[in-house]
């Protein structure tokens, strides 16, 4: 689910490079709020402990595809207008 969250996250934002920090924080929000979601992980886990852990899987997923080009973006199609 977090590498789905993160690739959905880079494919929807295609064209816009920097702005990385905002994509992490996104990314985290959003699992923060599947776990909040799940009732049972609220139970057995806290999110202040699982938040490092999160944040360093989706670190290391990011420099992996930054390193692999993974995430390379294409070149825009040119607008009808010229832009």
């Amino acid at each position: 689910m977090i590498l789905e969250i993160v690739k959905g996250i880079e494919k929807s934002s295609e064209g816009k490079t920097k702005i990385g920090a905002e994509k992490s924080a996104l990314a985290l929000e959003a699992i923060q709020v599947c776990f909040e979601a799940s009732g049972d992980m609220t139970k057995k886990f806290s999110w202040a402990k699982l938040l490092p852990t999160i944040a360093n899987i989706i670190n290391a997923f990011v420099g992996f595809a930054n390193r692999t080009g993974l995430f390379q973006q294409q070149p825009s199609e040119p607008q009808p207008d010229g832009q």
